[in-house]
This record gives structure tokens, C-alpha cells and sequence, in this order.
């Protein structure tokens, strides 16, 4: 499957204006910043979110949506014409030698690469909050899923 097939199923489901409306909410949550990944094959968009106090920076939160291919079936054989969308939740643990308040509070506003080390691939099982195949004739109440799901993972 093409990447840009992900990026289109994405699209197709607003994925970016849901993930902005999550932002509006909250002021320790920033993005969206689409990432992808290789193994499995899949696109995605995410925002990050620090916890609240002194000690928030320990763990950043990530809420996102992805698109993904090949991904197994029942009967264990890839199926590379399916879109699988997966909404959830990854963490991530302060990698920086030392933590300095000024330089952490301006960068992660625009990222979060430089304090954490984070792949593009999707939640592991248990963090997901909902997995569907994307369809493009019902890509409107799909939309209606990943809201959904993404409010939940956000309170």
C-alpha cells in the first residue's frame, strides 16, 4: 500500500481539526505534528500533552489517531488493501541530561523530539481506545468514532 493512501484515509476523516479542537482545551496540550512509521506501515497525527505542576515534564502524553497497513487479520494473512484506523494513547519518559524551565517550556510548544523519544508507531494494544477498518463510503460517521474516541482519551 502507498503511504499516501494513509495520509488520504486521515484526511478523509478530519483527523487533523479533530486533534486541534483537543488543543483549544487544554493549555498543556500542543500540536497536532503528523509522524509515521515503518514497521508496521503507518501515518498518523498526534498531540502531546505534559502533565499539570513542577514534575508534569516527567511524562509526556501522546493522543493520536493512525492509519495503518498490513496489518493481520483473523485468519493471520496480511491484507494490505485494508486500512486499519487506530486511535489511543502512547507515553513517554524525560530523556534529557538535566532539565532546564525556560528552554523545556519554549520547545515543547513546537515538539517534543528534542526531550523525548518517541517512534511514530501506534499505541500498543492495551492503550488503544478504539481500532476500526476505515471505509471511505462511511468516512462521515467514522468521523463521528474518532471524536469520540479521542475525547475519551483526553479526560
Amino acid at each position: 500500500m502507498n503511504p499516501l493512501d494513509l495520509a488520504q484515509a486521515l484526511d478523509d476523516l478530519n483527523v487533523m481539526g479533530a486533534l486541534e479542537s483537543l488543543i483549544r482545551r487544554d493549555k498543556f496540550t500542543w500540536g497536532p505534528k503528523p509522524v509515521k512509521c515503518r514497521d508496521p506501515l503507518a501515518a498518523g497525527a498526534l498531540v502531546w500533552r505534559r502533565g499539570s505542576g513542577y514534575h508534569g515534564y516527567k511524562t509526556l502524553t501522546l493522543i493520536g489517531v493512525w492509519a495503518m497497513s498490513g496489518v493481520k487479520d483473523k485468519d493471520d494473512e496480511d491484507d494490505e488493501d485494508v486500512i486499519h484506523i487506530v486511535i489511543g494513547v502512547k507515553y513517554a519518559a524525560y530523556n534529557a541530561p538535566f532539565f532546564d524551565a525556560e528552554a523545556y517550556h519554549t520547545i515543547i510548544k513546537r515538539d517534543f523530539v528534542t526531550y523525548y523519544d518517541v517512534d511514530g508507531a501506534p499505541p500498543p494494544p492495551e492503550n488503544q481506545r478504539a481500532a476500526f477498518v476505515y471505509d471511505r463510503a462511511q468516512r462521515l460517521e467514522q468521523r463521528k468514532q474518532v471524536i469520540a474516541a479521542l475525547r475519551a482519551c483526553i479526560e
